[in-house]
């Protein structure tokens, strides 16, 4: 099988470099040869799997965290919303910060084990949603996303996440930044969010969050019952609380139970628009690329991923 890695050594802080030192010869040697494509700035990531997708590798494995699976997504399908490849199959082997997308894949977090996935691949056609929205000078974008899309204050957050010391441990890099959002953010943006044509809700939101997988932020369960091949988003809108009553709750964000809250609200749907009166940061598997309004669209199984049992 012939078989192509896409490398970002700086994800995760540089844990995916020590990563790959360890594991490359035995990865080369399992799967009988690799075309090695290294990422030394943004977008190249994107560049190199438009590139492998057009070319005859069988196999595309990511070693990178959210972030990069997001690049290399983005590179993968062509202006109509096409597979370049609908025959490649793309591995992961997870080294980022948060590792949020394999929690809904079973896909394990230990790189060893997860290369074993790749000798004898388990694939699962998955969806993947299209956002619609613009960047921070005002230009109209679309960009893909495997796992979660966002607005509000999660924007906030991401954006404070990639300044944090690469050193902290995930998940507190995540709730500190998300506390730090908390308490200097202004809460409460007014959102008209429509699902599959249909106004849901009209008013002041704190985040809503459109979901594929079920995690983001470092292990942060919105959206438990989110399915990444049923051709649905779920959308989970959260109104203003006051801050003592969600730090008191600040184990409801992992558990599942966050769903449950008073406030938040579910929904489902293959098409979603989020219209604001002001700017308002977005979030897409991670990172922070623009500002909503923001449309989302489902597209139903289009990648194939090499998943765990």
């Amino acid at each position: 099988m012939k078989a192509s890695i896409i490398v970002n050594p700086f994800s995760g802080g540089g844990r995916t470099e020590r990563m790959w030192r360890e594991i490359r010869d035995e990865v080369r040697a399992r799967l009988g040869g690799l075309i090695e494509f290294s990422t030394g700035a943004p977008g190249d990531a994107t560049r190199f799997a438009s590139e492998i997708a057009g070319g005859d590798s069988e196999l595309l494995v990511i070693a990178g965290g959210d972030g990069t699976i997001n690049e290399v997504v983005n590179g993968l399908f062509t202006e109509n919303n096409e597979p370049i490849n609908s025959d490649l199959k793309i591995g992961i082997l997870s080294a980022g910060r948060g590792c949020d997308f394999i929690r809904s894949l079973g896909i394990p977090n230990d790189y060893r084990q997860a290369v074993d996935l790749l000798i004898n691949p388990i694939v699962k056609k998955i969806d993947v949603g299209c956002a619609f929205f613009k960047d921070e000078f005002g230009r109209e974008q679309k960009r893909f996303f495997a796992n979660v899309a966002s607005a509000g204050i999660a924007g906030l957050v991401a954006k404070k996440v990639s300044h944090t010391p690469k050193f902290l441990p995930p998940q507190l890099a995540y709730f500190g930044s998300a506390a730090a959002a908390f308490f200097s953010a202004r809460l409460g943006q007014k959102m008209k969010i429509t699902v599959d044509n249909k106004e849901v809700f009209d008013g002041p939101v704190l985040n809503v969050f459109v979901a594929n997988g079920s995690y983001s932020g470092a292990g942060m369960c919105w959206a438990p019952m989110a399915q990444v091949d049923d051709g649905i988003f779920e959308v989970v809108v959260a109104e203003p609380v006051p801050k003592r009553t969600l730090f008191l709750s600040g184990h409801r964000l992992y558990d599942g139970t966050f769903i449950n809250m008073t406030g938040v609200h579910h929904f489902r749907g293959k098409s979603i628009l989020i219209e604001t009166l002001d700017d308002v940061y977005l979030e897409l598997d991670g990172e922070q690329p623009g500002v909503a309004p923001m449309g989302c669209t489902v597209l139903h199984k289009v990648l194939n991923l090499v998943v765990g049992n």
